[in-house]
């Protein structure tokens, strides 16, 4: 009877706790416990000359920016609140934008909310809404957007791209979000796991939940108590891998957080629509289109080239790293 009891007791812990659940732990504590110098490739110096040659060089130019690390400090969405783009950071991204040969992409974990109102710090006051629809403008704070100048024109604006929550929205000057993907359609999954997110986040202390529109992400980076945030973690990953078989998503975990996204969704599945717009194709803005369609008619349209020069530069996730893979996919099948 006490060999049955025990063979009961190995046989539903073994069944709890799966192979992919142990190695996720695993990973976790090991990256835990190695200092991040340690865990990331040896930076290589970028040839600063070579670059700046190139970009005077080029017709065509696109600038990928990440926003989080960079623009702005890599702290939770939820711990920023409703941060704005210091001065200099606009001063310097309206600069870019005065080159008609140049256009800006914001890349960001953020939600559309959140990125209209950056972008709408570099754009300036605008008489349309921030996500393209009349009276829904996002106001700039002040001290951002009279920093550098009076903003730019409809013209400059339309070279302003973004892609909110990693990749699953993107969005071209002052038009309006598109989902990238299809599973980001299907969005009734989220109550039941921010439900699940939540159970833990009350029982782990300083964990919170952050969730978006169509991503939702649990972060445990300041729990008060590390080894107890890694072990809810892996219960959670454990519950939600369970939960969500069927469902169009997918689960990410690293050493801070654990999130759950359309499937498929990152920064590279994000700027490979926007690599694909017609906008991208042919150089011309749908507003250019528009004002230009009488004067093109009769005559022979002239094709513009891709971009001749592409930059991009952010702390990327591990998972929207790919961002850099498709760009070179996109090299080679040019």
């Amino acid at each position: 009877e006490q060999r049955g009891v025990l063979h009961a007791y190995a046989d539903q812990y073994v069944s709890k706790f799966t192979s992919q659940a142990w190695a996720q732990a695993f990973v976790s504590q090991l990256a835990d416990s190695q200092p991040a110098s340690a865990l990331s490739a040896p930076a290589v110096p970028l040839p600063l000359g070579e670059v700046a040659s190139a970009y005077r060089s080029a017709s065509r130019r696109l600038l990928v920016l990440g926003v989080g690390g960079m623009l702005l400090p890599a702290a939770s969405e939820a711990a920023e609140g409703e941060a704005h783009l210091p001065p200099q950071q606009v001063a310097a991204l309206r600069a870019l934008l005065l080159d008609e040969t140049t256009t800006v992409l914001l890349v960001s974990g953020r939600t559309r909310a959140d990125m209209n109102r950056l972008i709408s710090d570099v754009t300036g006051p605008s008489p349309h809404g921030a996500d393209g629809s009349s009276g829904a403008a996002a106001k700039p704070r002040p001290s951002a957007a009279a920093a550098a100048g009076e903003g730019l024109s409809a013209a400059q604006a339309v070279r302003l791209w973004g892609l909110a929550e990693n990749g699953v929205y993107a969005r071209r000057g002052g038009g309006s979000w598109e989902l990238t993907s299809q599973a980001a359609q299907e969005a009734s999954w989220l109550e039941q796991v921010e439900e699940m997110m939540c159970y833990f986040e009350e029982r782990t202390p300083e964990s919170r939940v952050e969730r978006r529109d169509r991503t939702i992400r649990w972060s445990y980076e300041s729990a008060a108590n590390g080894p107890l945030g890694a072990q809810h973690a892996s219960n959670l990953v454990e519950s939600l891998e369970k939960t969500l078989s069927n469902a169009p998503v997918e689960v990410l975990w690293d050493a801070a957080a654990v999130e759950v996204r359309p499937h498929g969704s990152s920064s590279g599945l994000g700027l490979m629509h926007q690599l694909t717009s017609e906008e991208a194709l042919t150089g011309v803005s749908p507003e250019e289109a528009e004002g230009e369609g009488a004067a093109g008619a009769g005559g022979e349209e002239e094709e513009t080239p891709l971009f001749d020069f592409v930059l991009c530069v952010g702390n990327f996730s591990s998972r929207d790293e790919d961002i850099f893979a498709k760009l070179h996919q996109s090299e080679r099948s040019e």
